[in-house]
């Protein structure tokens, strides 16, 4: 499984790397990417590679936000984190982006 999180600010890139080494483990790859710093490679990785779930926290005065949000599409299922992203974004009900949410208030490995 790969997972693919675009991230915009605020965000915890060693606790995140930790928590990427363990889903390996599981067989889950989940990628990170820096909407300020790598949003270009975020886009050719869901170009090149089957993407099972896209998670955006992007900003629209961050780069390439239109983009990233086209290239979302070719995920199978989405995420949508955040006050920028647009309504219909996430694939996943309401309930379950809140208990993701929650999760992500309180990050730990």
């Amino acid at each position: 499984m790969n997972i693919v999180f675009v991230y915009g600010h605020m965000f915890n890139v060693q606790t995140w790397t930790r928590a990427c080494a363990m889903l390996r483990e599981d067989g889950i790859e989940l990628v990170l990417f820096s909407q300020q710093q790598s949003a270009e490679k975020a886009m050719a990785f869901v170009e090149n590679e089957s993407v099972d779930i896209f998670i955006g926290q992007f900003f629209h005065d961050l780069p390439c936000y239109a983009e990233l949000l086209e290239c979302s599409e070719k995920a199978r299922m989405r995420v949508g984190l955040g006050w920028d992203m647009p309504p219909g974004f996430s694939t996943f009900s309401e309930e379950q982006v809140a208990r993701f949410n929650q999760y992500l208030a309180k990050i730990s490995v």
